[in-house]
C-alpha cells in the first residue's frame, strides 16, 4: 500500500502509521461516511524459494488475527470492520484510535492511583472479554495499550494472539511476548494460559505506579528473564507514597511465579473499582492532557470528546478545576520559583537551592518527570545554581 491508494473502491490510504516485524498499518478514510479506519497488511521481505513456508505461516497468522478480531466485541478493543485483498495482499480494516500509546503517556505523566485504577479496570475488562472468546492476547505491554484524548483505553495488536479452542498448538510460536512483560511460563515455553496476560498487566501496573518495570538489569548481572523466573519484585509501598495496601498486594499477586496463584480478571476489576472516581466528581488537579478519569466522571463528555478531538492536545476544561491543597498548582510553582530566585540574588544561596530541590521533588510527584511543569522547575533550579556559583553537574 502507498499513500493515495484506493483500496477496493472503499478506502483511500492517507498515511503510514507503523511498520512492525510482521505487519504494516495505515490510516485510511472510508469514502462512505468519511470515517477514519486502520488498514493492516502483512509485511514481506524478499523471499527465496526456501522461505515460502515462512511467508505461508505469516499469511496464516494474519488470517487468524482477522478471525479473532471478528469474534471479540468490547468497548476497549478496536472494532473489526472487514477484510479483503489489495494488489494481491490481504488487509484488515478496523477502528482507528485517535490517541497515544501508554508508553508516550508515561513519558509525560506520573499517574496517581486513580489513573492507574481507570486504566487497569479497562484493560482487565478487555482481557476478560478476550478470554471469554477463547483468545489469549500474549503481548500486553505499554505499546499495545492506546489512550484516546477523551480518556478511553484500548487494547490493540492481536498479531500474536492465540485461539484456545480448536487446535491452538498449530499456531503456537516459541518465545512469544515482549521482554520485561513475559510471564515465567511464557519464558519457559511451557504453556499459554489466561493468567499469562494478567502477569503482563501486573508488569504494566507496576510500571505505572513506580515509574519503572518490576525487573531490569541495572541492579545486578541477572538477565530480565532470569529475574522473572526467580526474583520477587520490590514492594510498591516502599516507592509509592500513600499507596493503599490492597493495591500493593494486587500487583504483587499478579506477578506470582505460579500462574495458578494469580488473581483473575474479576479479582483485578473488583479491587481497582474501589479506587475509581464516581460520576460527577471534579477533574483531578493537576490535570493531565489525557484524563483517564473522564470516562468514569463524565461518560457523555468523554464520548463527545473522542468524536470531536483531532489535535494532539485536549481542549481546556469547560469548568474550573476544584483546587485541592495537596496538589501543586501552576501558580504556586511559579510563585516559589520567583521567591527562590529573589533569595539567590539577595545572598541566601543555600536556602534558595534547598527550596528549589524540594519543589522539584514535589513537582515530579504531582506532574511526572517529563511534564512541562517539571521541566520548568528543573530549569529554574539550574538557573538558581548558576546564580549561586554551584551549577548542576
Amino acid at each position: 500500500m502507498q499513500n493515495g491508494d484506493v483500496v477496493e473502491f472503499r478506502y483511500r490510504v492517507e498515511e503510514l502509521l507503523g511498520r512492525g516485524g510482521m505487519a504494516l498499518t495505515y490510516k485510511a478514510v472510508e469514502f462512505d461516511g468519511n470515517r477514519a479506519v486502520v488498514l493492516k497488511t502483512p509485511s514481506f521481505g524478499t523471499f527465496t524459494q526456501e522461505d515460502k513456508k515462512t511467508e505461508e505461516r505469516r499469511l496464516d497468522r494474519f488470517s487468524r488475527e482477522a478471525r479473532m478480531l471478528a469474534r471479540v466485541h468490547h468497548e476497549s478493543i478496536p472494532d473489526f470492520f472487514t477484510q479483503g485483498l489489495h494488489n494481491g495482499r490481504p488487509y484488515i480494516a478496523m477502528q482507528f484510535i485517535d490517541g497515544i500509546h501508554l508508553r508516550g503517556y508515561l513519558r509525560l505523566n506520573r499517574p496517581r492511583v486513580t489513573e492507574v485504577a481507570c486504566l487497569g479496570v479497562s484493560v482487565a475488562r478487555a482481557l476478560r472479554a478476550t478470554h471469554e472468546s477463547k483468545i489469549l492476547h500474549r503481548d500486553i505491554k505499554p505499546e499495545n495499550i492506546m489512550l484516546t484524548h477523551g480518556g478511553r483505553v484500548y487494547v490493540i495488536d492481536f498479531g500474536i494472539a492465540l485461539p484456545t479452542d480448536g487446535d491452538p498448538t498449530r499456531y503456537t510460536r516459541l518465545g512469544v511476548g515482549t521482554t520485561g512483560y513475559r510471564a515465567p511460563e511464557q519464558i519457559l515455553r511451557s504453556r499459554d494460559v489466561a493468567a499469562s496476560d494478567l502477569y503482563s498487566l501486573g508488569c504494566v501496573l507496576y510500571l505505572m505506579l513506580s515509574g519503572r518495570e518490576p525487573f531490569d538489569t541495572s541492579a545486578g548481572m541477572d538477565t530480565v528473564e532470569d529475574q522473572h523466573l526467580n526474583d520477587t519484585p520490590d514492594r510498591l509501598t516502599g516507592c509509592v507514597r500513600d499507596l493503599p495496601a490492597e493495591l500493593d498486594e494486587l500487583v504483587l499477586g499478579l506477578l506470582e511465579k505460579d500462574f495458578s496463584d494469580r488473581p483473575t480478571c474479576d479479582d483485578v476489576i473488583d479491587v481497582l473499582t474501589r479506587h475509581l472516581p464516581t460520576e460527577g466528581e471534579p477533574e483531578p488537579n493537576p490535570g493531565f492532557d489525557i484524563d483517564l478519569t473522564l470516562p468514569f466522571r463524565d461518560p457523555e463528555r468523554s464520548r463527545t470528546h473522542n468524536r470531536r478531538h483531532r489535535s494532539s492536545r485536549a481542549p481546556k476544561p469547560k469548568f474550573r478545576r476544584s483546587r485541592q491543597i495537596n496538589y501543586l498548582t501552576r501558580e504556586s510553582i511559579n510563585d516559589r520559583i520567583v521567591n527562590a530566585e529573589q533569595q539567590a540574588v539577595t545572598g541566601e544561596a543555600a536556602a534558595a537551592g534547598s527550596d528549589m530541590e524540594i519543589l522539584l521533588e514535589e513537582t515530579i510527584e504531582a506532574y511526572g518527570r517529563s511534564h512541562e511543569m517539571t521541566e520548568t522547575v528543573r530549569q529554574a533550579l539550574a538557573d538558581v545554581r548558576q546564580l549561586t556559583g554551584h551549577p548542576l553537574q
